[in-house]
Protein backbone atom coordinates (compact mmCIF):
# COMPACT_ATOMS: atom_id res chain seq x y z
CA UNK A 1 0.00 0.00 0.00
CA UNK A 2 1.28 3.48 -0.92
CA UNK A 3 2.50 5.48 2.08
CA UNK A 4 0.77 8.71 2.97
CA UNK A 5 1.96 11.93 4.62
CA UNK A 6 -0.66 14.05 6.37
CA UNK A 7 0.78 17.57 6.58
CA UNK A 8 -0.61 19.52 9.56
CA UNK A 9 -0.18 23.24 10.30
CA UNK A 10 -2.11 26.18 11.67
CA UNK A 11 -2.30 27.31 8.07
CA UNK A 12 -0.57 26.99 4.71
CA UNK A 13 0.58 29.57 2.17
CA UNK A 14 0.04 29.60 -1.58
CA UNK A 15 3.54 28.19 -2.15
CA UNK A 16 3.73 25.82 0.82
CA UNK A 17 3.51 22.81 -1.50
CA UNK A 18 6.93 23.73 -2.89
CA UNK A 19 8.60 25.45 0.06
CA UNK A 20 7.57 22.88 2.64
CA UNK A 21 8.61 19.86 0.60
CA UNK A 22 5.12 18.57 -0.24
CA UNK A 23 5.93 18.31 -3.94
CA UNK A 24 9.26 16.62 -3.13
CA UNK A 25 7.49 14.01 -0.98
CA UNK A 26 4.89 13.41 -3.69
CA UNK A 27 7.57 13.01 -6.36
CA UNK A 28 9.14 10.33 -4.16
CA UNK A 29 6.01 8.22 -4.02
CA UNK A 30 4.04 9.56 -1.06
CA UNK A 31 0.34 10.38 -1.10
CA UNK A 32 -0.16 13.88 0.37
CA UNK A 33 -3.04 15.34 2.39
CA UNK A 34 -3.18 18.79 4.03
CA UNK A 35 -4.90 19.59 7.34
CA UNK A 36 -5.34 23.28 8.31
CA UNK A 37 -5.91 23.41 12.09
CA UNK A 38 -5.48 27.10 13.01
CA UNK A 39 -9.16 27.41 13.95
CA UNK A 40 -8.75 24.99 16.88
CA UNK A 41 -5.18 25.80 17.92
CA UNK A 42 -4.89 29.58 17.47
CA UNK A 43 -8.52 30.74 16.98
CA UNK A 44 -7.80 31.69 13.36
CA UNK A 45 -10.89 32.95 11.59
CA UNK A 46 -9.45 34.00 8.22
CA UNK A 47 -8.26 31.36 5.75
CA UNK A 48 -7.28 32.09 2.16
CA UNK A 49 -8.59 29.95 -0.66
CA UNK A 50 -5.65 27.78 -1.68
CA UNK A 51 -5.29 25.71 -4.81
CA UNK A 52 -3.10 22.67 -4.18
CA UNK A 53 -2.97 19.43 -6.20
CA UNK A 54 -3.62 17.60 -2.91
CA UNK A 55 -6.72 17.08 -0.72
CA UNK A 56 -7.12 19.91 1.84
CA UNK A 57 -9.09 19.68 5.10
CA UNK A 58 -10.07 22.78 7.10
CA UNK A 59 -10.56 21.39 10.62
CA UNK A 60 -12.65 23.44 13.05
CA UNK A 61 -13.09 21.16 16.11
CA UNK A 62 -11.04 18.57 17.98
CA UNK A 63 -13.86 16.08 17.42
CA UNK A 64 -13.45 16.54 13.69
CA UNK A 65 -9.66 16.12 14.06
CA UNK A 66 -10.08 12.86 15.99
CA UNK A 67 -12.62 11.45 13.51
CA UNK A 68 -10.22 12.15 10.65
CA UNK A 69 -7.46 10.34 12.57
CA UNK A 70 -9.60 7.24 12.99
CA UNK A 71 -10.09 7.06 9.21
CA UNK A 72 -6.34 6.86 8.52
CA UNK A 73 -4.28 3.72 8.13
CA UNK A 74 -1.86 4.25 11.01
CA UNK A 75 0.52 1.65 9.62
CA UNK A 76 0.92 3.51 6.34
CA UNK A 77 0.56 7.14 7.43
CA UNK A 78 3.12 9.64 8.74
CA UNK A 79 1.72 12.76 10.37
CA UNK A 80 4.03 15.70 9.72
CA UNK A 81 3.47 18.83 11.83
CA UNK A 82 4.83 22.11 10.46
CA UNK A 83 5.46 24.36 13.42
CA UNK A 84 4.72 23.54 17.01
CA UNK A 85 2.62 25.07 19.76
CA UNK A 86 1.41 23.64 23.06
CA UNK A 87 -2.09 23.66 21.63
CA UNK A 88 -1.02 20.90 19.22
CA UNK A 89 0.00 18.52 22.02
CA UNK A 90 -3.48 17.01 22.16
CA UNK A 91 -3.43 16.06 18.49
CA UNK A 92 0.06 14.57 18.74
CA UNK A 93 -0.90 12.50 21.78
CA UNK A 94 -4.05 11.21 20.05
CA UNK A 95 -1.95 10.04 17.09
CA UNK A 96 0.32 8.05 19.41
CA UNK A 97 -2.62 6.58 21.37
CA UNK A 98 -4.09 5.33 18.09
CA UNK A 99 -0.78 3.63 17.26
CA UNK A 100 0.48 6.20 14.76
CA UNK A 101 3.74 8.09 14.27
CA UNK A 102 4.26 11.80 13.89
CA UNK A 103 7.21 14.07 13.12
CA UNK A 104 7.74 17.79 13.66
CA UNK A 105 9.32 20.32 11.30
CA UNK A 106 10.27 23.49 13.19
CA UNK A 107 12.59 25.47 10.95
CA UNK A 108 11.22 28.95 11.45
CA UNK A 109 13.67 31.83 11.73
CA UNK A 110 11.50 33.00 14.64
CA UNK A 111 13.58 31.01 17.13
CA UNK A 112 15.32 34.31 17.99
CA UNK A 113 12.11 36.05 19.13
CA UNK A 114 11.43 36.96 22.74
CA UNK A 115 8.83 34.20 23.05
CA UNK A 116 11.20 31.58 21.62
CA UNK A 117 14.11 32.64 23.83
CA UNK A 118 11.90 32.51 26.94
CA UNK A 119 10.55 29.15 25.79
CA UNK A 120 14.08 27.79 25.47
CA UNK A 121 14.76 28.73 29.10
CA UNK A 122 11.44 27.21 30.23
CA UNK A 123 12.06 23.94 28.39
CA UNK A 124 15.59 23.57 29.76
CA UNK A 125 14.26 24.14 33.31
CA UNK A 126 11.36 21.66 32.96
CA UNK A 127 12.66 18.18 33.70
CA UNK A 128 9.48 16.25 32.87
CA UNK A 129 6.24 16.84 30.96
CA UNK A 130 3.26 14.60 30.21
CA UNK A 131 4.15 14.78 26.48
CA UNK A 132 7.39 12.87 27.26
CA UNK A 133 5.25 9.74 26.77
CA UNK A 134 4.33 10.81 23.23
CA UNK A 135 7.59 11.79 21.56
CA UNK A 136 7.78 12.34 17.80
CA UNK A 137 9.58 9.82 15.62
CA UNK A 138 11.80 12.74 14.54
CA UNK A 139 11.97 16.45 15.29
CA UNK A 140 13.64 18.39 12.46
CA UNK A 141 14.87 21.63 14.01
CA UNK A 142 16.22 24.90 12.64
CA UNK A 143 19.00 25.32 15.21
CA UNK A 144 20.17 24.08 18.59
CA UNK A 145 18.35 27.03 20.16
CA UNK A 146 15.05 25.95 18.64
CA UNK A 147 13.02 24.54 21.52
CA UNK A 148 9.66 25.49 19.99
CA UNK A 149 8.98 21.82 19.25
CA UNK A 150 9.72 20.68 22.82
CA UNK A 151 8.11 20.69 26.25
CA UNK A 152 10.88 19.48 28.58
CA UNK A 153 14.58 18.90 29.12
CA UNK A 154 13.81 15.17 28.84
CA UNK A 155 12.85 15.75 25.20
CA UNK A 156 16.13 17.60 24.55
CA UNK A 157 18.13 14.68 25.95
CA UNK A 158 16.07 11.73 24.73
CA UNK A 159 14.08 12.95 21.74
CA UNK A 160 15.15 11.96 18.24
CA UNK A 161 16.19 15.53 17.38
CA UNK A 162 17.77 16.34 14.02
CA UNK A 163 19.40 19.79 14.22
CA UNK A 164 19.69 21.40 10.80
CA UNK A 165 19.03 25.03 9.86
CA UNK A 166 16.18 27.48 9.35
CA UNK A 167 14.10 27.90 6.21
CA UNK A 168 15.89 31.17 5.42
CA UNK A 169 19.26 29.43 5.61
CA UNK A 170 17.94 26.85 3.16
CA UNK A 171 17.07 29.70 0.77
CA UNK A 172 20.59 31.06 1.28
CA UNK A 173 22.14 27.70 0.30
CA UNK A 174 20.02 27.49 -2.86
CA UNK A 175 20.81 31.09 -3.79
CA UNK A 176 24.57 30.47 -3.60
CA UNK A 177 24.31 28.01 -6.48
CA UNK A 178 21.97 30.07 -8.70
CA UNK A 179 24.68 31.59 -10.92
CA UNK A 180 22.44 33.14 -13.57
CA UNK A 181 20.33 35.19 -11.14
CA UNK A 182 23.48 36.16 -9.23
CA UNK A 183 25.04 37.53 -12.43
CA UNK A 184 21.86 39.50 -13.28
CA UNK A 185 21.85 41.20 -9.86
CA UNK A 186 25.59 41.89 -9.91
CA UNK A 187 25.11 43.91 -13.10
CA UNK A 188 22.85 46.40 -11.28
CA UNK A 189 24.06 49.77 -10.07
CA UNK A 190 24.80 49.92 -6.29
CA UNK A 191 21.65 50.04 -4.15
CA UNK A 192 20.24 49.84 -0.62
CA UNK A 193 17.76 47.02 0.05
CA UNK A 194 14.68 47.61 2.19
CA UNK A 195 12.97 44.44 3.48
CA UNK A 196 9.24 45.14 3.38
CA UNK A 197 7.27 43.61 6.26
CA UNK A 198 3.70 44.43 5.23
CA UNK A 199 2.67 45.84 8.59
CA UNK A 200 -0.67 47.07 7.23
CA UNK A 201 -2.53 43.97 6.01
CA UNK A 202 -0.42 40.88 6.71
CA UNK A 203 -2.69 37.83 7.11
CA UNK A 204 -1.25 36.93 10.53
CA UNK A 205 -2.18 40.38 11.84
CA UNK A 206 -5.79 40.01 10.70
CA UNK A 207 -6.21 36.94 12.89
CA UNK A 208 -6.83 36.97 16.64
CA UNK A 209 -5.27 39.45 19.03
CA UNK A 210 -2.73 40.88 16.60
CA UNK A 211 -5.23 43.26 14.98
CA UNK A 212 -4.54 45.86 17.65
CA UNK A 213 -0.90 46.11 16.55
CA UNK A 214 -1.67 47.22 12.98
CA UNK A 215 -0.25 50.75 12.59
CA UNK A 216 -2.36 53.69 11.50
CA UNK A 217 -1.98 53.51 7.71
CA UNK A 218 -1.78 57.21 6.91
CA UNK A 219 0.78 57.96 9.65
CA UNK A 220 2.91 54.92 8.76
CA UNK A 221 2.97 55.72 5.04
CA UNK A 222 3.89 59.37 5.66
CA UNK A 223 6.72 58.45 8.06
CA UNK A 224 8.10 55.73 5.77
CA UNK A 225 8.18 58.08 2.79
CA UNK A 226 10.00 60.73 4.79
CA UNK A 227 12.46 58.18 6.21
CA UNK A 228 13.32 56.63 2.84
CA UNK A 229 13.84 60.04 1.24
CA UNK A 230 16.25 60.87 4.08
CA UNK A 231 18.14 57.57 3.64
CA UNK A 232 18.61 58.11 -0.09
CA UNK A 233 19.69 61.69 0.52
CA UNK A 234 22.34 60.79 3.11
CA UNK A 235 23.70 57.60 1.53
CA UNK A 236 23.48 58.82 -2.09
CA UNK A 237 22.12 55.45 -3.22
CA UNK A 238 18.67 54.36 -4.48
CA UNK A 239 16.49 52.04 -2.42
CA UNK A 240 15.23 48.76 -3.85
CA UNK A 241 12.28 47.21 -1.99
CA UNK A 242 12.10 43.45 -1.38
CA UNK A 243 8.34 42.91 -1.09
CA UNK A 244 6.82 40.68 1.57
CA UNK A 245 5.36 37.43 0.13
CA UNK A 246 1.90 38.68 1.13
CA UNK A 247 2.03 41.96 -0.74
CA UNK A 248 0.49 45.02 0.88
CA UNK A 249 -2.38 46.53 -1.13
CA UNK A 250 -0.82 49.99 -0.75
CA UNK A 251 2.77 48.97 -1.49
CA UNK A 252 3.16 51.38 -4.42
CA UNK A 253 1.77 54.21 -2.34
CA UNK A 254 4.26 53.52 0.46
CA UNK A 255 7.34 53.21 -1.72
CA UNK A 256 6.48 55.48 -4.65
CA UNK A 257 8.38 54.86 -7.87
CA UNK A 258 11.16 52.85 -6.22
CA UNK A 259 11.98 49.46 -7.73
CA UNK A 260 10.07 46.63 -6.03
CA UNK A 261 11.31 43.04 -6.36
CA UNK A 262 9.44 39.86 -5.49
CA UNK A 263 10.51 36.42 -4.33
CA UNK A 264 14.28 36.91 -4.04
CA UNK A 265 15.07 38.81 -0.84
CA UNK A 266 18.13 36.65 -0.19
CA UNK A 267 19.58 37.20 -3.66
CA UNK A 268 19.11 40.96 -3.58
CA UNK A 269 20.63 41.08 -0.09
CA UNK A 270 23.81 39.48 -1.47
CA UNK A 271 24.51 42.49 -3.70
CA UNK A 272 23.16 45.30 -1.53
CA UNK A 273 25.43 47.96 -0.01
CA UNK A 274 23.15 48.24 3.03
CA UNK A 275 20.03 46.42 4.28
CA UNK A 276 17.14 48.20 6.04
CA UNK A 277 14.72 46.22 8.20
CA UNK A 278 12.39 46.60 11.15
CA UNK A 279 11.85 43.19 12.76
CA UNK A 280 11.67 40.78 9.82
CA UNK A 281 13.25 37.36 10.17
CA UNK A 282 14.60 37.98 6.67
CA UNK A 283 17.21 40.32 8.17
CA UNK A 284 19.05 37.05 8.78
CA UNK A 285 20.00 37.19 5.10
CA UNK A 286 22.08 40.28 5.92
CA UNK A 287 23.89 38.23 8.57
CA UNK A 288 24.47 35.31 6.17
CA UNK A 289 25.84 37.66 3.50
CA UNK A 290 27.67 39.82 6.09
CA UNK A 291 25.97 43.07 5.14
CA UNK A 292 25.55 46.19 7.32
CA UNK A 293 22.07 46.75 8.76
CA UNK A 294 19.93 49.79 9.54
CA UNK A 295 17.03 48.97 11.89
CA UNK A 296 13.98 51.21 12.26
CA UNK A 297 10.70 51.46 14.13
CA UNK A 298 8.15 54.20 14.89
CA UNK A 299 6.08 55.13 17.94
CA UNK A 300 3.25 52.80 16.95
CA UNK A 301 5.52 49.79 16.35
CA UNK A 302 7.53 50.51 19.49
CA UNK A 303 4.37 50.16 21.60
CA UNK A 304 3.45 46.91 19.90
CA UNK A 305 4.11 43.20 19.78
CA UNK A 306 6.62 43.73 16.95
CA UNK A 307 9.06 45.71 19.09
CA UNK A 308 9.17 43.64 22.28
CA UNK A 309 8.63 40.23 20.69
CA UNK A 310 10.47 40.48 17.37
CA UNK A 311 12.77 43.49 17.15
CA UNK A 312 14.42 43.84 20.54
CA UNK A 313 15.78 40.24 20.74
CA UNK A 314 17.32 40.58 17.27
CA UNK A 315 18.77 44.01 18.05
CA UNK A 316 20.40 42.62 21.19
CA UNK A 317 21.92 39.69 19.31
CA UNK A 318 23.31 42.14 16.76
CA UNK A 319 24.24 44.82 19.31
CA UNK A 320 22.32 47.19 17.03
CA UNK A 321 20.88 50.68 17.40
CA UNK A 322 17.33 51.41 16.22
CA UNK A 323 16.23 54.67 14.60
CA UNK A 324 12.70 55.87 15.44
CA UNK A 325 11.31 57.28 12.20
CA UNK A 326 8.49 59.11 14.01
CA UNK A 327 11.08 61.58 15.29
CA UNK A 328 12.17 64.67 13.45
CA UNK A 329 14.98 63.25 11.32
CA UNK A 330 16.45 66.62 10.37
CA UNK A 331 19.99 66.83 11.73
CA UNK A 332 20.13 63.08 12.52
CA UNK A 333 23.05 61.20 10.98
CA UNK A 334 21.51 57.88 9.92
CA UNK A 335 24.97 56.45 9.25
CA UNK A 336 25.48 56.44 13.02
CA UNK A 337 22.67 53.86 13.28
CA UNK A 338 24.22 51.44 10.80
CA UNK A 339 25.32 48.18 12.40
CA UNK A 340 27.96 45.72 11.26
CA UNK A 341 26.17 42.64 12.60
CA UNK A 342 27.62 40.41 15.29
CA UNK A 343 27.48 37.46 12.96
CA UNK A 344 28.69 34.83 15.42
CA UNK A 345 25.80 35.14 17.90
CA UNK A 346 23.05 35.56 15.32
CA UNK A 347 24.20 32.74 13.04
CA UNK A 348 23.70 30.26 15.89
CA UNK A 349 19.96 30.90 15.53
CA UNK A 350 20.05 30.24 11.79
CA UNK A 351 21.99 26.99 11.52
CA UNK A 352 23.30 24.23 13.74
CA UNK A 353 26.35 23.75 11.52
CA UNK A 354 27.33 26.32 8.88
CA UNK A 355 29.64 23.76 7.23
CA UNK A 356 26.77 21.46 6.22
CA UNK A 357 24.99 22.35 2.99
CA UNK A 358 22.42 19.55 2.53
CA UNK A 359 18.97 21.05 1.95
CA UNK A 360 16.52 20.75 4.84
CA UNK A 361 13.74 18.84 3.08
CA UNK A 362 16.22 16.41 1.52
CA UNK A 363 17.22 15.43 5.07
CA UNK A 364 13.57 15.19 6.12
CA UNK A 365 12.74 12.91 3.17
CA UNK A 366 15.71 10.66 3.90
CA UNK A 367 14.54 10.13 7.48
CA UNK A 368 10.85 9.74 6.60
CA UNK A 369 11.86 6.91 4.26
CA UNK A 370 13.08 4.96 7.30
CA UNK A 371 9.68 4.99 9.04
Amino acid sequence: MRKKIVCIANDFWVDSDEKWGLNLFHQNGYEIEIWRVGAITQNFSIFENLSFPYPVKLIKTWKEFYLLLTRQSMKNTIFLFFGRHESLNRGMAEICLLGGKYCVVEWTSANNTRCAILNEKRVRNTEKHWMDRFLPAYSFLGSKHNMLAMNSNFQIKHGNNIYLHTYDYDVFLKSKHNKKDNQDRESMEPYILLIDQNFLDHKDQQNGAMKKWIPNEEEYILEMQRFLDKVEGQFKLPIVVAAHPVTCKRINEIYGDRKIVYGDTCGYTANAELVISSSSGAMGFAVMHKKPLLLYNNWQLKRSFFYMELQMPKARLLNAKIVNISRDLDGIDLKAYVTEPDYRKYIEYLTADAKKEELFMDVVLRHLNTL
